[in-house]
């Protein structure tokens, strides 16, 4: 999930909808299966797991129940993109070999995934093992010798993962690399290699690959595919920010994580709310110029469409593997309107989809003293089937 305000965007290309059918051109011969694709059309994040999650194993068994999984399925996901930290995983001493107990601990899960018959992207989401699990590419910016350690890593992983179905478990090889100033180490070197130790550890698997500035658009569009016909590109979509990302404590922009009420779409009458003098002046500038932007459907399109364009003219395919907005403090008719505008555009491109998150800020479940309580209307919006 995005750390802070970049334009991120969407992109797409060549994906095909599970259950719908999209207008496309057919496949050609060097991309990545129909059947893939499928699987990977309609996805969920499943955060605080192996990622921002607990430490006890029981906890990690325990975090989402199988009929969880079943349900999921039901309504018409396809797939299950799974955030893992390095950290749990790593020994500084030989990073080759992850650690067996947590290995087991992650297989374990997978086959619960699977068992509901959906699909699994393993998603290397931060490795840096002395930061904590929100520092995202971290030492691979600077340190060399760390490079090394997490290309044997990988390799040590993706050769454990390896004995899984190649069409039904993805490697998406990280997250959301930052590299802000120095970009071209991302994209002319670690991507690249990384993508090489994967492949070679496990040469049939579709891999996922992205770009800089945390999975940005802008930093997908810097990205030369490599000559590698088994992997799909991705980017995050949280934009506009100031409406996917209002009142997010987390976040470095104090007017933005000062907002509430933000509405989708803008103009620059409707951003004038009622609430709009309990803002900041900052709050106030930024709303005003939220407004003469004008966000809607046409614009995310346009947004989108230039990663549309890189794709067509590199003849890949693409995937977002998160997008999403989050849901405290935004009014629920934008944020479902929002929600799906996105879903829909992905669609008329053919692209596939992970959303942020099951159960957690920017999801359509929580928690209720104990009790699962799902919200209908983003479930709609996701285009998917609410359960009675």
């Amino acid at each position: 999930m995005t750390k802070k305000w970049i334009p991120s965007a969407l992109a797409a290309f060549l994906a095909v909808v599970m259950g719908g059918v999209v207008n496309r051109p057919p496949s050609p011969a060097h991309a990545v299966s129909d059947d893939r694709m499928a699987r990977l059309a309609k996805g969920i994040n499943l955060p605080n797991w192996f990622w921002l999650g607990p430490d006890d194993p029981d906890a990690i068994r325990n975090r989402v129940s199988d009929e969880e999984l079943t349900r999921l399925r039901q309504m018409g996901f396809t797939n299950v993109r799974v955030p893992m930290a390095m950290a749990p995983f790593y020994s500084p001493d030989n990073p080759a070999e992850p650690n067996a107990d947590r290995l087991a601990l992650l297989d374990s899960q997978i086959d619960r995934i699977l068992a509901a018959d959906l699909a699994v992207i393993i998603d290397l989401h931060t490795v840096n093992v002395d930061e904590g699990a929100t520092v995202y590419s971290g030492d691979l910016e600077t340190d060399d010798a760390f490079v090394e350690d997490y290309l044997a890593f990988w390799g040590g992983l993706a050769g454990h993962l390896k004995k899984y179905d190649p069409d039904m478990l993805f490697l998406e090889v990280f997250n959301e690399p930052v590299f802000y100033d120095n970009q071209t180490r991302w994209v002319d070197d670690i991507l690249p290699r990384t993508l090489a130790a994967v492949r070679a550890a496990a040469p049939d698997h579709t891999l996922i690959a992205s770009g800089t500035r945390w999975s940005s658009i802008d930093g997908l569009l810097l990205v030369t595919p490599i000559d590698d016909p088994n992997i799909v590109y991705n980017f995050h979509f949280y934009e506009p920010f100031i409406f996917t990302h209002q009142g997010a404590n987390w976040i470095d922009n104090p007017a933005i994580k000062s907002l509430f009420g933000v509405p989708y779409p803008s103009d620059p009458e409707n951003v004038v709310t009622p609430l709009f003098d309990r803002y900041s002046t900052d709050g106030q500038a930024a709303m005003r110029a939220y407004g003469e932007e004008r966000w809607n459907i046409e614009k995310l399109d346009a947004r989108i469409h230039q990663a549309v364009a890189w794709a067509e003219e590199h003849n890949v395919q693409l995937i977002c593997t998160e997008f999403g907005s989050y849901a405290p403090l935004a009014p629920k008719k934008s944020r479902v309107q929002w929600i799906g505008d996105v879903r829909t555009t992905y669609e008329k491109y053919g692209i596939a989809w992970v959303m942020w998150e099951y159960d957690g800020g920017f999801g359509f479940a929580k928690r209720v003293a104990g009790e699962l309580q799902y919200d209908e209307d983003v479930i709609t919006a996701l285009g998917l089937q609410p359960l009675p």
